[in-house]
């Protein structure tokens, strides 16, 4: 979608505000080892914001149907992820499949992006992903504008 723009929409468009990172940290309180799947990760804002607020985040997974923007999130996080792990994924959220076994999503992210997607079908992908652990605390997903929580659920 945003192709060759993407780096000049990473330039330009406001970053994910600390309180929102806060508030999503604390929804995996008590994980010791939190995979992160980010989906409509476009240039790894979301990604950037959490990385500091929660540092037990082992393997961040970014599901974007656009190479330039993946590639642009991936230039963002390299300084930020250390010994964490990172997997790109270049398809639509709702078409996401993991690849690794036993996998699961400690933390499910769709900020500023679910408005675009197939959200029956990104829901029921989720669901899908979450279904696959034993926690009983499962997803958690948030909506978030420019500046502020919208207060919605994706």
């Amino acid at each position: 979608m945003f192709g060759p723009a993407a780096d000049e929409y990473a330039r330009f468009r406001p970053g994910v505000p600390e309180q929102v990172a806060w508030l999503l940290a604390d929804a995996v309180k008590g994980v010791p080892d939190v995979t992160l799947l980010d989906l409509g990760a476009g240039t790894g804002q979301v990604a950037a914001a959490l990385l500091p607020a929660l540092p037990r985040i082992t393997h961040v997974d970014l599901v974007d149907p656009s190479r330039a923007q993946l590639r642009e999130a991936v230039v963002t996080l390299h300084p930020l992820l250390g010994n964490r792990a990172l997997s790109c994924h270049e398809v639509p959220a709702d078409r996401f499949n993991p690849q690794r076994p036993n996998y699961w999503a400690d933390l499910i992210t769709c900020c500023r992006a679910f408005h675009w997607m197939n959200r029956p079908a990104v829901l029921a992908m989720a669901t899908r992903v979450e279904a696959r652990t034993r926690r009983s605390h499962s997803w958690v997903t948030a909506a978030c504008g420019p500046t502020k929580p919208t207060g919605q659920a994706c």
